[in-house]
């Protein structure tokens, strides 16, 4: 009888009868099947653990480059600031993707990742975003045939572009700032002037002899050095306050009967701050009325701020520097002194009119602002309070009776939030500092 096909030769079955009844083996092939596993687990938790730690770094170094694409003075937010449309910036995405490679080349290790960057600008925001991807080489997993691990990611940074304002100052060079600034200066220029006279008048027919030039050499601080001084800081203050090129630009008057302008609008602030050095008191022909000297009539409100209104533009939205919002800036102490044949030759409730001649001294007229207001210009108002002046009989007759209305008339002048009443002497740079930031950040809002 010949043996079936299946049958194996007695040997070869007893050995696999021995073998089935040996535990000892199963044992062994189970252990080195459960090594495999657990060796194959531990390789890829490391490999796994070190792309983790790869990714962790790339990501850090994503978030590195899509901020500096679009960070404060960068040339992408240069670039977005000056877009007129929305729309993507091309160079700041470019500098994403170089600021991304550069940090990732400084890292250790031998990974190339590929990044791309989209920038885009929509209305004032900057949005970047850099994402990146790469295949990093395995060690364990490559055992079961995986070679690679793909790691990618994404980093968003936003920013918003500055808001662009154009400011305009106004100062006040009439005689009456040229008034001690303190009362021991007040005291000082009293004491050291036959007619007990607190002004450092500035006039042309008394060259070298005048009390402008005693108030220098007495070491007196007059109220327009204060504000030649705080006008100086401010440039200062814009300068440092700038995130962007030409953000700020500024122009610079004085006024008494007229506009005087001292530096043209522009965003060279540092030019701007040499000629705010030559802000000083007007010169008059003589103390005394003189026709050369429009009979000592030498703040007009009235004649003033119409040109003021007819120089600032109508305010724009900030967002780029071709349609800046727009800033009066106007410091005073808010006293009119000016030519009107029209009045009448007696006092007439708060307002005085020096008798005999066609001479009104009277509060700014709020009104004057209206129209600036109206078309979107905010009118800072910084008011130099007017100190009593009791040995000077001008102010006797003509202010003091009226002293009390100067701050809510001049008040009324400025947007609201806008004013500051301040000492002569003590808190016009932080006054001007102060209203300069509240216009910047709100311009930002409003943007």
């Amino acid at each position: 009888m010949s043996a079936s096909p299946l049958a194996l030769p007695p040997s070869v079955s007893k050995a696999c009868k021995s073998f089935e009844n040996d535990t000892g083996g199963t044992i062994a092939v189970l252990f080195a099947l459960a090594l495999l596993i657990i060796t194959g687990v531990l390789g890829a938790a490391v490999d796994l653990g070190a792309a983790y730690k790869q990714r962790g770094q790339l990501l850090l170094a994503a978030d590195s480059a899509s901020l500096v694409a679009v960070s404060q003075g960068s040339p992408g937010l240069l670039a977005a600031a000056a877009m007129i449309a929305d729309g993507r910036v091309p160079v700041a995405e470019a500098a994403a993707v170089n600021a991304f490679n550069a940090e990732v080349h400084g890292q250790d290790g031998q990974l190339e990742p590929h990044a791309t960057s989209i920038v885009t600008k929509t209305g004032t925001v900057v949005t970047s975003t850099i994402n990146f991807t790469v295949d990093m080489h395995t060690h364990f997993l490559e055992l079961f045939g995986i070679n690679t691990l793909k790691i990618n990611g994404s980093a968003t940074s936003v920013n918003g572009t500055p808001a662009f304002v154009d400011f305009y100052l106004l100062l006040d060079n009439s005689p009456s700032m040229g008034v001690a600034a303190t009362p021991a200066d007040v005291a000082t220029m009293v004491a050291n002037t036959p007619d007990q006279c607190a002004f450092a008048c500035h006039e042309a027919d008394k060259p070298g002899a005048d009390y402008y030039t005693l108030a220098h050499n007495l070491g007196v601080t007059t109220r327009i050095d204060v504000m030649r001084q705080a006008t100086q800081k401010l440039m200062d203050t814009a300068e440092a306050t700038a995130t962007v090129r030409n953000q700020f630009r500024m122009s610079i008057d004085t006024f008494n009967t007229n506009i005087h302008n001292i530096s043209p609008l522009t965003t060279d602030l540092a030019t701007a701050k040499a000629d705010a050095a030559t802000i000083d008191l007007m010169e008059v022909a003589a103390q005394t009325p003189n026709p050369l000297a429009n009979n000592d009539r030498d703040t007009d409100f009235d004649a003033v701020l119409p040109q003021l209104n007819a120089k600032v533009p109508n305010s724009g939205s900030g967002v780029t520097s071709a349609d800046p919002q727009r800033v009066a800036f106007i410091v005073t102490d808010g006293v009119a002194d000016a030519v009107d044949s029209t009045i009448a030759t007696t006092t007439s409730g708060a307002w005085n009119t020096v008798p005999g001649e066609d001479r009104l001294i009277e509060a700014l007229n709020p009104s004057l602002c209206d129209a600036m207001k109206a078309r979107g210009v905010k009118v800072a108002v910084i008011y130099t309070s007017v100190l009593p002046l009791p040995t000077n009989g001008f102010y006797n007759a003509y202010v003091a009776p009226w002293r009390n209305q100067i701050n809510p008339k001049t008040k009324a002048c400025a947007s609201p939030g806008y004013f500051f009443e301040v000492s002569p002497t003590q808190g016009i740079d932080e006054a001007m500092k102060a209203l300069f930031l509240k216009a910047v950040a709100e311009a930002r809002i409003t943007s």
